[in-house]
């Protein structure tokens, strides 16, 4: 007896709606079956993209002023401001 009949033939209709839809992108093997378009190199390209944007836009707080040398502590009214 496979588990959708034994849901549907005690009446569990919302449970089986609920396992059919988590059971509908697994494999004959039972592990989530791979799309072509998650293991695509764009959809990776376009992540790093994304981090790369949000890190260069972001993170400008942490830049130092142009006139202290990198291994100096900046002083606090050299920080840029957040936006």
């Amino acid at each position: 007896m496979q588990v959708t009949d034994y849901l549907k033939k005690k009446g569990f209709t919302k449970t089986e709606a609920i396992f059919r839809q988590e059971t509908a992108h697994l494999g004959p093997d039972g592990r989530p079956a791979q799309r072509n378009d998650e293991s695509s190199p764009k959809r990776y390209l376009k992540g790093f993209a994304l981090l790369r944007d949000w890190i260069d836009n972001n993170l400008d707080i942490y830049k130092v002023c142009d006139h202290h040398q990198r291994h100096e502590i900046a002083p606090v009214d050299c920080l840029h401001s957040p936006v």
